[in-house]
């Protein structure tokens, strides 16, 4: 894009700053403003119908979860889930289909929080409930 890189993450902190994006770091990893997130999200899900024609279906369902928990949690981004939140809980996020098989090594911590279902059972939680947390 033709400017440095300092200059990069200068503005992508002005998005953040903005309440434009959301970014996620590496479990681990320096949130200083001249660090790189792991990964970064639109603000909420509404900018998507904004400025995309078809979003994907599991980057709207990821950033609807990181719209509701980064207001009030610290999110990271772990090799083993979706998210880790405030360094206790890992979270997979996707649609009804979803199985445990990725959090499975860490059962006791790890939840599904999923899509197109109403009622929740075991660590299985509907995504719209963290809708109530913001």
């Amino acid at each position: 894009i033709g400017v440095s890189r300092n200059s990069v993450y200068s503005y992508l902190n002005y998005l953040e700053q903005a309440e434009l994006i959301r970014g996620v770091w590496s479990e681990g990893k320096n949130t200083a403003m001249m660090a790189k997130p792991e990964k970064l999200y639109l603000a909420n899900t509404n900018i998507f119908y904004a400025l995309c024609r078809q979003a994907d279906i599991g980057t709207i369902r990821e950033t609807f979860f990181v719209s509701q928990l980064s207001e009030q949690h610290e999110l990271r981004y772990p090799n083993k889930a979706d998210f880790l939140v405030d360094d206790t809980w890992l979270f997979e996020v996707g649609g009804a289909s979803k199985t445990g098989r990725q959090i499975s090594q860490v059962q006791q911590i790890a939840y599904l929080a999923i899509d197109d279902i109403e009622h929740g059972r075991g660590h299985r939680i509907p995504l719209w409930l963290f809708g109530f947390l913001y």
